[in-house]
């Protein structure tokens, strides 16, 4: 099956299946990696935060193809791949913290989006075009779980900080 990049990469119309949403998501997932690393050994975190912000926009043309074909509501989407963008920017802006301590900011954005990219991963990848269950239920436990991440994450960075 012949694949057109053109269209899979720049493109937010049309629908995909799960081959090419995989054989997609990983040549760019594989690319991504490749320049980031680069661009770390090169410039830095900053250059590399950059890098990954230019893979958002072909990221989010395939998500958005494969979103439809599971009648996904395109704000989650929106709403995740933004969170990405956002935390690249703290990134480049030097708000995010180390790697040995992470800002508060950056972990109460990046732990339950990690939770709803795992779970976008395993809808858009394993499921059929066709939801066994309601998009709503899916978006409700997506959020619960993220809420709850969210403060959880915000108690361990209090945890280790002591108040007047």
């Amino acid at each position: 099956m012949p694949i057109d990049w053109a269209y899979l990469l720049n493109d937010f119309n049309g629908r995909i299946g799960r081959q090419v949403f995989w054989i997609a998501m990983g040549a760019i997932f594989a690319l991504n990696f490749l320049a980031c690393y680069v661009a770390r050994q090169i410039g830095g975190d900053r250059l590399s935060a950059i890098v990954d912000l230019l893979f958002t926009y072909p990221e989010f043309a395939i998500a958005i193809k494969r979103g439809r074909d599971r009648n996904m509501p395109v704000w989650l989407l929106g709403a995740f791949f933004a969170a990405n963008a956002l935390l690249d920017l703290l990134d480049v802006l030097g708000w995010s913290g180390t790697a040995d301590r992470p800002g508060l900011l950056s972990t109460v954005i990046a732990t339950p989006f990690t939770v709803l990219g795992l779970g976008l991963l395993a809808d858009l990848g394993f499921r059929r075009a066709t939801p066994p269950f309601s998009m709503l239920q899916f978006i409700l436990i997506l959020v619960a779980i993220m809420l709850a991440l969210a403060i959880l994450g915000v108690l361990i960075q209090l945890g280790g900080r002591s108040f007047p």
